[in-house]
């Protein structure tokens, strides 16, 4: 029993992977569950064993992937430095990540330049909004917190700063998907966390 439940999560992970890569390299539209099988070394049968369709294993691969790569991140947010010290560390880090870490990269580039405004994706583009949401809810926290400490410059309110980050952040990787020889966010991470810093600090 042991070894069929290890199975069936085996088959479950390598489905997911190959979905992945299939759909960062084609898109939505153009990936068939047959070449997701095939990539995955499976059946299209174990496919549907584990996901309802396209649009399911889509929107699970989506859900759990950002979960691992937020819990991964987020935790430069955290700890006993400056607050604008971790979020800097944040930037950089994430910045890092988008390039070195291929899952985090595919996943990029999936929800930046290869979905398409599908009916049946609207569960899983509104959890990638949910995703932002709550990135921006912890830096304007952070932010906050370098308001009471007087880290903040007068003209800047904590949400401002949050949404500054962010809007940094995602320029920088949807300039690098679209361009990649227009920049490296690897080679950039350091400019655009200390650029943030200098427009935010008092």
């Amino acid at each position: 029993m042991r070894r069929t439940k290890q199975q069936a999560e085996a088959t479950r992970a390598a489905v997911l992977q190959a979905a992945l890569e299939v759909f960062s390299e084609r898109g939505y539209g153009a990936t068939t569950l047959d070449e997701v099988a095939q990539r995955a070394s499976v059946t299209r049968g174990a496919v549907y064993h584990h996901f309802t369709g396209k649009a399911d294993l889509f929107l699970s691969m989506i859900k759990e992937y950002w979960a691992a790569a937020d819990a991964a991140l987020w935790i430069a947010l955290q700890g006993n430095d400056p607050p604008l010290t971790r979020v800097r560390r944040f930037l950089v880090r994430y910045l890092n990540a988008a390039e070195s870490d291929e899952r985090l990269r595919r996943l990029l580039e999936i929800v930046t330049i290869r979905v398409e405004a599908v009916g049946e994706l609207d569960a899983g583009l509104q959890d990638e909004q949910g995703v932002f949401a709550g990135l921006l809810e912890e830096i304007t926290y952070v932010a906050t917190e370098a308001r009471r400490r007087g880290e903040l410059r007068e003209d800047m309110t904590p949400r401002g700063a949050a949404t500054l980050a962010l809007s940094m952040l995602i320029g920088v990787i949807r300039t690098w998907l679209l361009s990649p020889d227009l920049l490296r966010p690897t080679k950039v991470a350091i400019l655009v966390a200390d650029a943030w810093v200098r427009s935010v600090a008092s």
